[in-house]
């Protein structure tokens, strides 16, 4: 019996991309970062699935901000994690009564969509042997133990009032810190700015410690999710800091900081109906 290997993945330049996915070379630049080659800019196997996963985002008007999140996680994972992402197509969000999108806040929704599109999708089809798989980092992951089932909350979750006094408390740690430039790699770093990106790396690690102790203790499964994105995305930020060579990974701070603004959302912005 005569049996056939599967083909090869091709790598495409940036017009090709953009006919096999339906999405713009804009959005395609925005959001996929492409691979320098002597024949130009052009995207591997494994950026042409996040590229699918993009266009699926953006059929559902995901936010930027959860297209960047979902993105930066998938570029951690192996190459079978990012197809079967690519497989799995996310709900649209169900309209109000006034014909309005029921919207959470940007980072709550890339928590959803990681949930969702990742968390589902990994584990399911990993085995996958129809394609090959390009050496990736091995991925962080979060176990989801009950369905997330968003709903909007009419009171602060009981781990709420710690988590405020402790981000006003590491937002204060951090405060010398912000002020450094992000666009500045280490190896150019000042005496004066080595100082401050080493000493915060420790009140990192320290918040991430507590927000992961936070997730333990909360009740709504969707604001323990995002508690322990945001750690995760911490603790990658500051073993990175060491080394520090941007924009990738500052990428990994804008996606802590997003799990943070939704915490915030879900603890103190979302209230029911008046």
């Amino acid at each position: 019996m005569t049996t056939h290997a599967p083909p090869e993945p091709q790598w495409m330049s940036l017009p090709e991309l953009a006919a096999a996915t339906g999405l713009t070379p804009a959005q395609i630049s925005q959001f996929v970062p492409a691979t320098p080659t002597p024949e130009g800019p052009r995207f591997n196997p494994h950026q042409t699935a996040l590229a699918r996963v993009v266009r699926n985002l953006t059929d559902v008007a995901a936010p930027a901000a959860a297209i960047h999140t979902a993105v930066a996680d998938l570029n951690q994972r192996p190459y079978a994690d990012v197809l079967a992402a690519a497989d799995k197509h996310p709900a649209r969000p169900r309209r109000s009564s006034r014909g309005k999108w029921i919207a959470l806040a940007a980072g709550a929704t890339a928590a959803l969509l990681i949930a969702g599109l990742i968390g589902g999708a990994i584990g399911a089809t990993t085995n996958r042997h129809d394609q090959t798989s390009p050496p990736a980092a091995a991925p962080q992951t979060i176990t989801v133990t009950e369905p997330l089932n968003p709903v909007i909350p009419t009171t602060p979750d009981p781990v709420c009032a710690e988590w405020s006094h402790l981000n006003d408390d590491y937002r204060a740690k951090r405060a010398d810190w912000v002020k450094t430039d992000p666009d500045i790699p280490a190896g150019q770093w000042s005496a004066e700015q080595r100082t401050l990106n080493m000493a915060v790396i420790p009140v990192m690690k320290a918040e991430a410690a507590d927000m992961r102790r936070l997730a333990e203790k909360a009740a709504d499964p969707v604001l323990r999710t995002m508690l322990q994105m945001e750690a995760m995305y911490m603790d990658a930020y500051a073993g990175r800091l060491p080394t520090y060579t941007p924009p990738d990974d500052q990428r990994l701070w804008v996606a802590a900081t997003d799990f943070g603004n939704a915490v915030n959302s879900m603890c103190y912005a979302m209230r029911g109906p008046r």
